[in-house]
């Protein structure tokens, strides 16, 4: 952790800060509530989450022996997972309650029935227009918006949230975690069980959910097996389409060509052994998934959707082409199978970018962020602003 790091967040904030993330699976929210909890904790502040139990964040959690309360958090009206998320903030007292999925935001709200904390932060992740009939009464409730892109920041305004209540903060890696990683375990596993010589390796990291369009992905790889391309894609990932995605797979007669992975904890490992990287949303909100492949200079497709062209210029330091259209994102794939030199040139300027989404400057952001809503409290209530340390 640099010096310089550590000036740029070096007035504390006294009192604690909770979060809440009632995701039970793993996803780039949930990562970036361990990372931003980390960091916090490694810079001297006070900070819990609140969490499921049993959940890939509360394990990663205590891996890393951070202050975690397990709390069922069923469903985004359960009124009794709100009464002990109340009951543990009026224990803690926490300064800021930082709420990071759409339950948490709904539970965060409910909790304020029984206790308010003086702050309230709502991390939006995804890129979904505001509905609902009680949307006027949630989305009035936080104080402040952290949008992970641009994108996500628009949405929200055009939807009726005040601008001056939304700030962007992009998601970060850790950049220091890529300098140990390797490969050699998935080569291991799979290079020993597939023939890959003169076999390009495709890898796509992300949950099998409708809004990664994975179909769009294996009807674009039927088209490089027909054109007779030498590729194996590996699927990274878990979820409701799973079953679903496999039959379309067989029914392209693509089993000699995808191997879908299900959920992996190396997933980070097989980017690092791809040789490039593909993702296919319809939607996205930013990518983390991305920013992990340019950190590890691997050459990019993605579709031009949400906060992507925010990580991504096209023919700079990666490929973007049109959502939901397997031609343009399979020629894209076939123009880094042909040309090494746009690999090399792609992969490079993947990496230069990489660097300016360190979670260094998500968190050193994140904690602006914090005190000036901080401060704002403090000067409706007494007329100052907040005292640093």
């Amino acid at each position: 952790m640099s010096e310089r790091f550590r000036d740029s967040v070096r007035d504390r904030i006294e009192a604690p800060i909770l979060h809440i993330n009632t995701a039970r699976t793993w996803r780039g929210g949930e990562k970036q509530t361990l990372l931003l909890s980390w960091h916090l904790s490694r810079l001297g502040f006070n900070t819990a989450v609140i969490c499921p139990a049993g959940s890939v964040l509360a394990d990663r959690l205590a891996e890393r022996s951070l202050t975690a309360y397990a709390v069922p958090l069923r469903s985004e009206l359960d009124m009794v997972s709100a009464w002990q998320i109340a009951a543990i903030a009026r224990r803690i007292r926490p300064g800021i309650l930082h709420m990071h999925t759409a339950h948490a935001h709904s539970l965060g709200m409910l909790s304020s029935i029984f206790h308010r904390v003086p702050v309230n932060v709502v991390s939006r992740r995804v890129d979904f227009r505001i509905k609902g009939m009680l949307s006027g009464i949630k989305y009035s409730f936080p104080d402040r918006y952290i949008a992970v892109s641009h994108a996500v920041k628009r949405i929200l305004v055009e939807d009726g949230i005040p601008e001056a209540k939304v700030t962007t903060v992009h998601s970060g890696v850790d950049l220091a975690e890529y300098e140990s990683v390797n490969s050699r375990s998935v080569q291991r596993e799979f290079g020993s069980a597939i023939d890959l010589r003169g076999t390009m390796k495709l890898v796509a990291v992300a949950a099998l959910t409708p809004q990664k369009d994975h179909e769009t992905l294996l009807h674009a790889v039927k088209l490089l097996a027909a054109r007779g391309r030498r590729f194996i894609l590996f699927i990274v990932g878990d979820g409701e389409l799973m079953k679903k995605l496999l039959a379309i797979r067989d029914r392209l007669h693509l089993a000699d060509h995808v191997v879908f992975t299900g959920f992996r904890n190396d997933a980070i490992d097989f980017i690092h052994w791809a040789d490039i990287f593909v993702i296919s949303s319809r939607w996205e909100a930013l990518g983390t998934s991305i920013i992990d492949a340019m950190a590890l200079r691997k050459p990019v497709v993605a579709t031009k959707t949400g906060g992507i062209p925010e990580l991504i210029d096209n023919e700079e330091n990666g490929l973007l082409v049109e959502r939901e259209d397997p031609e343009a994102l399979a020629r894209a794939i076939e123009r880094l199978m042909d040309q090494p030199e746009l690999r090399h040139q792609l992969s490079e300027g993947a990496s230069r970018r990489a660097r300016g989404f360190s979670i260094e400057q998500t968190v050193a952001k994140t904690v602006m962020i914090y005190r000036n809503c901080l401060e704002e409290k403090m000067r409706e209530k007494h007329g100052h602003s907040f005292p640093a340390r």
